[in-house]
């Protein structure tokens, strides 16, 4: 379980009503309320009515959230009543019930992997694509989840753990941690926005087309960023896509949010503050393994994600690779192998085994239990080809650095 759960129940975000009710209602779900009420607190202008500044994130339906809750609503212009329904989930961008978009199901109602399709894989592409996570997924939405969705998710879940969240898994599969990883660092994506949209999703927009220059020499969007899609809004997106070369819909649907995250080369930006870490949960060291020359372009979505670990005073490397082409690709190989090599100390080897997922390509995973208790310097990861027989290994094909770890 990551962080930003603790000790409470995993509810999906939208899949239940949320109240002002004896015993207070508390769960994940609570906290991702709590959570984007602060993220709207914080990126509209003017600011989001009178409550706040901010409310705790604690997961925990009181009287502080339910007035959170009719703010949101009268805000938007819904009518105020305390409970989080499907509109109130809709402007928080989460789209449920009657308001589920791109035929379904709705995004958080069952766990994505290799091989699922529909549209709360679209979703899930869109939230991605609005970030760096684009440049992996290589193209819009289309609601398949392939092998470069994978590697994109795997990309995400590092920079999750990087941003605080402590024990989200990375796996390239999406599961309760995950999710609301991406509920509370990822805005858009959720629907089609057009003329007359209102929500978070929208300021988020907003926000990113102020911050972006046109072929006008002016930023896109020169208005408050009040979460509605109004003339001012449609126009700046119909600018975006003419810079952009996309038809001008002035819509935001899949194109367009993979138009943002090709043009944005930053990772998701960190929740909320996360509660402090106790020591067991410090936050592990780990890299995004990328790939090196000699693969081929067969294989464009290649990827790997490195990451530390203490138990028992001991610390383990863990390693994952996604996308990588038939060992034999590089000569006479049949498997990958792992290697962790520290300055002065020396290098440690280790296998890598590849799942057993009917989908291709397949994942591979090890991890080596390290003799010295604490990287303190920079280590070097590799993934190479190796012959399981002849005990022979290739050249490197993903690649990354560990620094400055820590047990």
């Amino acid at each position: 379980m990551a962080v930003f759960e603790g000790d409470l129940s995993f509810f999906a975000f939208g899949s239940r009503l949320l109240r002002l009710r004896q015993p207070n209602m508390r769960g994940t779900d609570v906290k991702v309320l709590q959570d984007l009420y602060d993220q709207l607190v914080r990126i509209t202008n003017p600011p989001l009515g009178p409550v706040g500044p901010e409310i705790d994130v604690d997961g925990i339906f009181g009287p502080e959230t339910d007035s959170a809750v009719r703010n949101i609503q009268s805000y938007f212009g819904l009518a105020v009543d305390g409970i989080a329904g499907p509109q109130t989930y809709l402007v928080l961008g989460q789209a449920v019930g009657p308001n589920v978009t791109y035929g379904g199901p709705g995004f958080g109602s069952r766990n994505l992997s290799e091989g699922s399709t529909g549209g709360d894989v679209t979703v899930l592409q869109n939230r991605l694509n609005c970030f760096r996570y684009s440049q992996v997924l290589a193209g819009p939405a289309n609601g398949i989840y392939g092998f470069s969705t994978t590697g994109a998710v795997s990309d995400f879940q590092v920079d999750a753990i990087r941003n605080g969240d402590a024990g989200v898994p990375i796996s390239g599969e999406v599961g309760f941690e995950t999710f609301d990883a991406l509920w509370i660092y990822t805005y858009a994506g959720g629907r089609n926005l057009a003329l007359g949209s209102r929500g978070l999703d929208v300021a988020w927009v907003q926000l990113f087309l102020s911050s972006k220059t046109s072929s006008l020499n002016r930023a896109y969007y020169t208005g408050r960023v009040d979460g509605y899609f109004g003339t001012l809004t449609q126009n700046a997106v119909r600018l975006w896509q003419s810079d952009n070369g996309i038809p001008l819909t002035g819509v935001v649907g899949p194109l367009t949010y993979f138009s943002i995250g090709f043009n944005n080369p930053n990772a998701a930006p960190a929740p909320a503050p996360l509660p402090p870490e106790p020591r067991p949960l410090a936050i592990p060291c780990c890299v995004v393994l990328r790939k090196t020359p000699v693969v081929p372009p067969s294989a464009p979505d290649a990827v790997g994600a490195a990451l530390t670990s203490v138990q028992a005073g001991r610390q383990a490397v863990s390693v994952l690779a996604v996308g990588l082409p038939a060992p034999s690709t590089f000569g006479n190989f049949d498997s990958y192998e792992g290697l962790v090599t520290i300055p002065i100390i020396g290098a440690f080897g280790f296998g890598l085994v590849p799942t057993t997922s009917p989908f291709q390509p397949l994942t591979w995973a090890g991890s080596v239990d390290l003799i010295q208790p604490e990287l303190t310097v920079q280590a070097t990861v590799s993934v190479r080809p190796a012959n399981s027989e002849t005990g022979t290994s290739g050249p490197d094909v993903l690649l990354g650095t560990l620094s400055g770890c820590i047990g």
